[in-house]
């Protein structure tokens, strides 16, 4: 069963539980209409055929909805543990599995948190879509393309579908021009003047280079291993990052 009614939660945030039927919370007016909708319909299916409440709810800041102090993480789960205790005095319906994508534009978080443990599978999902799929798209401000990604991404993780592939950042096409025109260049000197020319020179020089890199590469990656003793996550900016160990969903900044 889905449905649960809890005891009341401790709480402040001043975000009310929304209304049946109602899956997106746009405080921070980062949608219009029409992407509004599109992302409520998107919700609304996904509740009537999974029983799950995907709940998109954007702000401007948490401390101006009461979480001073607060981070993303805490607010998040507070928040869902309130709508919880809102549904039982309300007698509303609310799904012990439900989803909150989380989004403060003004403190640069953002949220993916689950009403209840999805497991580590599900954790790592959570953070591949924050990674390839939402954060990338915040950082050129394209924010509903970014919640959008988010949805469809969390709707994928619920049906235990594939995500989408991530698009290729719009700097890959203008380095590949570049590499497709110098390496024709090099292709005519060497077919020019073979070993004594520039372009095998050049090409001698790439190939020294990578090969150092790689070198360095593994060496900090041997002796970051021992230190840590494996592949721990750590605290950043963006709050907790890597190793699997980020409980209910995922945490990003941008």
């Amino acid at each position: 069963a889905f449905l649960v009614f809890v005891s009341p939660s401790s709480s402040t945030s001043q975000i009310s539980l929304p209304r049946h039927g109602q899956f997106v919370v746009d405080s921070a007016h980062l949608l219009d209409p029409s992407q509004e909708r599109e992302l409520q319909n998107l919700a609304d299916r996904l509740f009537s055929q999974t029983g799950t409440m995907l709940f998109v709810v954007t702000i401007d800041s948490m401390a101006g909805q009461g979480g001073q102090g607060a981070d993303v993480a805490e607010f998040s789960r507070d928040l869902l543990q309130q709508w919880r205790s809102e549904a039982r005095i309300k007698r509303a319906v609310f799904s012990a599995s439900s989803i909150l994508l989380l989004v403060a534009k003004e403190d640069r978080r953002a949220r993916i948190q689950f009403a209840t443990p999805r497991g580590e599978d599900d954790d790592a999902t959570a953070r591949d879509i924050m990674d390839k799929h939402i954060i990338r798209r915040f950082k050129r401000g394209d924010f509903a393309e970014g919640i959008r990604a988010g949805v469809v991404g969390i709707d994928c993780l619920v049906r235990g579908q594939p995500l989408p592939s991530a698009p290729w950042p719009r700097w890959i096409f203008f380095v590949g021009g570049g590499v497709l025109v110098s390496g024709g260049a090099v292709l005519i000197s060497l077919i020019r003047s073979g070993l004594d020319g520039w372009g095998w020179r050049c090409m001698k020089c790439v190939i020294d280079t990578v090969s150092d890199l790689s070198e360095r590469d593994h060496e900090q990656g041997t002796r970051s291993h021992s230190a840590h003793g494996g592949s721990g996550g750590h605290f950043s900016r963006g709050g907790f990052s890597g190793g699997g160990c980020d409980p209910r969903g995922a945490s990003r900044s941008w």
